[in-house]
């Protein structure tokens, strides 16, 4: 096996282990079969203040009907920074999910239940649950360096590759030593889907992106 290949599957190994992701989660997922969720449920109130972090675009990211070609920033409206910047804080609530010292409960993910998909709601619960289970500690913080938008159609759907250092990061077990959790990776680069529906964008689930830090940091 390549060197290169099997370290990329050692650190997707870990990086599921933190997101406590015990499914894969499919972010082409037809828009279709994303769930309505009902009103009850749409009216939890998140239980952290997101934070809008540094954030650029992609040189062409916007594909323009009329000139059947992609555009860039000079293309949006006023109206399409709030929808993406809406988006921007919505994930970093839903980072607070998997990777925060304070959130990772399941309050916090009901929370956010109305931008979820179902099964992206299920993981959730499931990280929430290996947590639990084996009395996981978090040491330090995951911290977002930065945020590239790389597809968006407004009131429709978008991308976003997010920058992140896992540099202070680690799970310990005061139970099951076994399943501790060391990162030996610094950085990483994951991308999310998102749709808008009824008014609100909907997380898909992330997917390792084709991007690395530096991409994210330069753009």
């Amino acid at each position: 096996m390549n060197p290169d290949h099997r370290q990329r599957q050692h650190e997707t190994a870990i990086r599921e282990a933190i997101s406590g992701h015990h499914a894969s989660i499919d972010v082409d997922e037809d828009p279709v079969s994303t769930p309505q969720h009902t009103e009850a449920t749409a009216t939890a109130e998140p239980a952290y203040d997101p934070v809008l972090h540094d954030y650029a675009f992609t040189d062409n990211f916007i594909w323009d009907d009329d000139k059947s070609e992609y555009v860039g920033e000079e293309a949006l409206e006023d109206s399409d920074i709030a929808e993406i910047e809406e988006l921007l804080l919505l994930i970093d609530s839903y980072d607070q999910a998997t990777t925060s010292k304070d959130h990772v409960t399941a309050e916090y993910v009901d929370s956010l239940k109305p931008h979820l998909t179902d099964l992206l709601y299920k993981s959730r619960t499931e990280g929430v649950k290996h947590r639990e289970k084996y009395n996981l500690t978090q040491e330090g913080e995951v911290k977002v360096q930065r945020m590239l938008v790389t597809y968006y159609e407004a009131d429709s759907e978008a991308y976003v590759s997010t920058c992140r250092d896992f540099s202070e990061y680690g799970l310990t077990s005061t139970t099951s030593p076994d399943k501790n959790i060391t990162v030996d990776f610094t950085e990483d680069v994951r991308q999310m889907r998102a749709i808008r529906s009824e008014g609100r964008w909907i997380l898909l689930g992330e997917q390792q992106s084709d991007y690395v830090c530096d991409d994210v940091r330069n753009a």
